[in-house]
């Protein structure tokens, strides 16, 4: 498994944030359409999506299985050991979705600190999303 280390605001793996997709064509992307919030994916295997704006800049990257931040993996901890761990602060309210059929819900902390939204189901964190600076100022 490749791990994908976390700068904050910076990069995740090799991908750097604000940064042309162009740069990275040889990797081995499905690309999918813009959304109606004018974000376009690019999927890499089942374990990274990156999302480009309409300059095909990397906006964020969503991380499904690996995401390495002070040298431990972000995925499959506990939240409050993630916590604890960083001494980071979440932003505002805790959201809670329920749109998966296992009728198990998910919860969203917002770390605008470090550029991260982390999805936390049963307590473990089981997506972390890795935005650039320029999404946080487009707020």
């Amino acid at each position: 498994m490749i791990n994908h280390k976390l700068i904050p605001f910076k990069q995740i793996g090799q991908f750097k944030l604000d940064r042309s997709i162009l740069n990275y064509k040889n990797e081995l992307f499905e690309e999918g359409e813009f959304d109606d919030l004018g974000c376009k994916p690019y999927y890499l295997a089942d374990d990274l999506t990156l999302f480009v704006d309409k300059t095909e800049n990397i906006e964020f990257v969503i991380c499904y299985s690996n995401c390495v931040y002070k040298g431990i993996n972000m995925i499959g901890m506990a939240i409050q050991n993630f916590i604890e761990f960083t001494n980071e602060k979440y932003s505002g309210e805790v959201d809670e979705l329920d749109f998966e059929e296992d009728n198990i819900p998910q919860y969203i902390y917002e770390f605008e600190s470090i550029g991260l939204q982390i999805w936390v189901k049963e307590g473990i964190i089981v997506t972390v999303i890795v935005a650039s600076i320029s999404h946080y100022e487009e707020d």
